[in-house]
């Protein structure tokens, strides 16, 4: 009973509870990282135990070196990376590209939800067109690959990605909002909103998505993008919605989930050395039957 009803509700009431404790805590006037980092911490720990006590796949429970490896992914190769284009393009907001941030052209008078409506959508294009770009040519596939090698779908395979991948999302996602004046406390949302979605679109839990699926890019979409099947995985590019992938025609969303996931074709070693060299050498670890060159797309 307890797990049927998890099931129904868990996406939603830690997707938008996580917003809700978050602007609670911008209330008390903490400081961003503070107010991101406790928020998502809690709701990591949360879906941990929703893993622990109903896994979709037992075959999806991580080992403890690729655990060991994901969680060092997490804070090294996407947490920090992103903090750091976070403060790059705060700069540069703040100086002479700021213009338009100065000027305040963000509708900062605007209801907070309509503000982070906004925020969604604006950045989620900006993200969605990075990351299918990222699948569609050779060079921007290198720098993304490893976010591909996790064959076990997890919480924390969330933050499995190569540190040029994490600061070219962040600044996809999120440069316009900057350059455009989005205030501190969308922008804190946002993170949120990124970071809580992302770990539960790759989360070990049979979640059932309802109504949400429609908007949200949810783990019912996501799993197929972890596809070993190339036709599968180049689809569901949103990391927050699915709005984008449903207007241009992306969107793959049949019932269940894809029998393999992970690469098909390359064998990167599971070792962090291995991973952030991967852009510098991919093709020494793949290997594509019957081609003599690995193809120019994904």
């Amino acid at each position: 009973m307890v797990q049927s009803v998890l099931s129904r509700v868990g996406y939603p009431v830690l997707l938008f509870g996580s917003l809700a404790a978050s602007a609670a805590l911008g209330r008390l006037e903490l400081p961003a990282l503070v107010q991101v980092s406790t928020v998502v911490g809690v709701v990591a720990l949360l879906i941990v135990l929703w893993e622990w006590q109903a896994p979709m796949r037992g075959a999806w429970t991580p080992t403890r070196r690729r655990l060991a490896l994901d969680l060092v992914h997490t804070v090294l190769s996407s947490g920090l990376p992103s903090r750091v284009a976070e403060v790059g393009l705060l700069a540069i907001a703040a100086g002479a590209a700021g213009t338009l941030a100065r000027q305040g052209v963000w509708p900062s008078e605007q209801p907070l939800a309509l503000q982070m409506v906004m925020a969604l959508l604006i950045g989620e294009l900006g993200a969605y067109s990075f990351h299918r770009t990222c699948h569609e040519t050779r060079l921007f596939w290198r720098i993304h690959v490893v976010h591909h090698s996790a064959e076990a779908l997890h919480v924390w395979a969330s933050g499995r990605a190569h540190p040029f991948n994490a600061v070219l999302v962040y600044g996809a996602q999120s440069a316009a909002l900057i350059l455009l004046g989005a205030p501190a406390e969308v922008l804190s949302l946002m993170a949120v909103f990124t970071g809580v979605n992302g770990m539960l679109q790759h989360a070990n839990v049979d979640a059932k998505d309802g109504i949400l699926r429609w908007i949200v890019s949810t783990n019912h979409h996501h799993r197929w993008h972890h596809s070993t099947v190339v036709a599968e995985a180049n689809s569901n590019y949103g990391n927050n919605l699915i709005l984008w992938d449903r207007v241009f025609g992306t969107c793959l969303e049949p019932d269940g989930a894809p029998e393999h996931t992970g690469l098909d074709g390359t064998d990167i070693p599971e070792t962090l050395a291995a991973h952030w060299g991967a852009p510098f050498v991919l093709a020494r670890y793949e290997h594509f039957d019957g081609l003599s060159d690995p193809p120019d797309n994904f």
